[in-house]
């Protein structure tokens, strides 16, 4: 939910034409360290009003952690990709830029989904033993 969150925004400006419009980047900020944190937290309280909701026990400070590495994680991957990311906002600069390939960013990607894939199913089948 972390990762995805964050792209509501870009989603938003092609929607509603903001970047012509009011000349909203597409990568705004949402896309910035420090507002990335506020989303963060905002979802991390609603996702633990959820889980309080459906009976489950849940701790706001994991909820909280996990959340702010989701989104903080998106926003340092697309700062390699994109010229209008601004991840040290009020700051216009954008030291990551460049440093990476598409190529490397998403082949990242890739290699974690696949780890994330290989540790969960790990788990799974230590607690069916």
């Amino acid at each position: 939910m972390a990762n995805i969150v964050v792209d509501l925004e870009p989603f938003l400006v092609m929607v509603f034409d903001l970047d012509v419009r009011w000349e909203y980047p597409l990568h705004g900020y949402l896309h910035t360290l420090p507002f990335g944190a506020v989303v963060a937290l905002a979802l991390a309280w609603c996702m633990s009003l959820v889980y309080r909701y459906l009976g489950k026990p849940a701790e706001f400070r994991r909820i909280a952690v996990t959340a702010l590495l989701g989104v903080w994680l998106h926003v340092i991957l697309d700062s390699f990709l994109y010229t209008d990311i601004r991840p040290l906002f009020p700051s216009d600069w954008n030291p990551l830029y460049g440093l990476l390939s598409t190529l490397e960013v998403y082949s990242f990607c890739v290699l974690v989904f696949l780890v994330g894939v290989l540790l969960y199913l790990s788990r799974k089948f230590r607690t069916l033993s």
